[in-house]
């Protein structure tokens, strides 16, 4: 931990209504829940960074898919073009753009 952090102590408190030598008594119970508040920020913290990882994956998921389409018909169509009668020049530059 940081030493500019702040450290918090969370404690639960309970009230109940009890008998205490034969009278209606209250009793207090205070339990330190911070190890139990501290697990759930730490996996509130890991599943914000899961989710945060999943939108990345499917982000760079989608942008491929949206390059690889159109460059696929572009190579297919020059391909086409290379198995057509063309002149040396034309070959020549559809092979530098293929490669």
């Amino acid at each position: 931990m940081r030493s500019d952090q702040i450290k918090y102590e969370y404690t639960s408190i309970r009230v109940q209504t009890i008998e205490f030598q034969n009278e209606p008594a209250t009793a207090v119970f205070f339990e330190n829940v911070t190890q139990n508040v501290n697990c759930l920020i730490l996996e509130s913290n890991v599943l914000k960074e899961k989710n945060i990882s999943s939108s990345l994956e499917s982000y760079t998921g989608m942008i491929t898919h949206e390059f690889r389409t159109p460059l696929s018909t572009a190579v297919m169509f020059l391909k086409m073009m290379l198995s057509a009668a063309l002149d040396k020049t034309t070959t020549h530059y559809i092979e530098l753009v293929m490669h």
